[in-house]
């Protein structure tokens, strides 16, 4: 409960005081401590640690393997997120293997038509998306929509789930009457099983406003973020890194509006839940301040946008993912600023 609301640091204080008491009980080698670290571990991924969150998911599959419990649903969630951090931090390779252990982990324990493992599937389609194999993604999310399907979960969340990234790749492949199509019917599901504020609802509601933002309509995407950003405030979820992606999606759009004063407020009020939470050195963290080095030469501010970039492009080197598409368009800024102040 504590982590729903965002509440990383009680969380993660109740968590260590479960670990310490199963310590003094000499009870350190048990399901109930691989469960534990992996809750610590889920904290971890929600602070965008996902170092801290390896470590404990791997103790907590060291216990998997000493107990011999690792073909089971329990093994089968913990290479799931492992797979889900080594995704994160954009090892492909290191995510596929572990989703595919999950995959055959519920294959061999019976549980291949289930939630869960609809689940590792969407993961699975999600990295083939995000390679570029728009023909692969939408083969995983079929096979995740059939294993819910076989649970008889096809009119649920976890379907409309299934359908937001459906139509991310609609999005992406630039069919954008199809996407704005399978959103609605994403939404459609959440409204009917009364999960329309949920943050499921704000995802779709971000990525109905991604299509209208590439199809030239600000106004229209800033009211689906506007939405989206409700939901987030009704349901105390505003200081977690979901809200903070918004707010910079919004600061974005208040940029290429002209409004740069509302689009620096956007993003600065980003970086301090970032900051409040912890998560002030993360990939979210340095597009943050992409963003705001970027109004910041709007305003003419070189120096500071020069600052902004470079502490940036530090998280980038620190988490590993500096040589994603994020870190080429920030060096690109980069070199911007030195070709204004005549720094070549």
């Amino acid at each position: 409960l504590l982590l729903k609301k965002g509440l990383y640091a009680e969380s993660l204080q109740e968590l260590e005081r479960a670990e310490l008491i199963l310590e003094q009980e000499g009870t350190t080698c048990t399901p109930d401590m691989a469960e534990v670290l992996e809750r610590q571990g889920a904290v971890f991924v929600e602070r965008g640690e996902y170092n801290n969150a390896l470590l404990k998911y791997h103790r907590a599959m060291g216990i998997l393997q000493d107990t011999g419990t690792t073909k089971t649903p329990a093994g089968a969630a913990l290479e799931h997120r492992i797979g889900s951090v080594r995704q994160a931090r954009g090892d492909f390779a290191g995510a596929m293997e572990h989703y595919s252990n999950a995959a055959a982990i519920h294959s061999h324990a019976g549980t291949h038509g289930t939630k869960d493992c609809a689940a590792v599937h969407e993961q699975m389609g999600t990295i083939y998306r995000k390679l570029g194999d728009s023909e692969k993604a939408l083969a995983e999310y079929e096979l995740a929509r059939g294993k819910l399907k076989l649970a008889g979960l096809d009119s649920t969340p976890d379907a409309a789930s299934v359908l937001l990234q459906i139509g991310i790749v609609d999005s992406n492949l630039a069919r954008f009457a199809d996407a704005l199509k399978v959103y609605d019917q994403a939404l459609s599901l959440l409204l009917a099983t009364g999960a329309d504020r949920t943050s499921l609802a704000a995802d779709v509601r971000l990525s109905k406003g991604i299509v209208f933002s590439k199809l030239g309509d600000y106004d229209k995407a800033l009211e689906q973020y506007g939405i989206a950003k409700d939901i987030f405030e009704t349901t105390g979820t505003t200081n977690t890194p979901a809200m903070a992606a918004l707010l910079q999606r919004r600061g974005v759009l208040f940029r290429l509006k002209g409004d740069f004063v509302s689009a620096k407020d956007e993003c600065e009020l980003a970086y301090e839940i970032l900051k409040g939470i912890g998560a002030a050195e993360t990939v979210g963290a340095a597009v943050v301040l992409h963003t705001i080095g970027t109004v910041l030469l709007e305003f003419g501010q070189n120096g500071a946008a020069l600052q902004h970039f470079e502490a940036a492009k530090s998280i980038l080197e620190i988490t590993k993912t500096d040589k994603s598409r994020t870190a080429a368009e920030l060096l690109r800024r980069m070199g911007q600023v030195h070709a204004i102040t005549g720094d070549f």
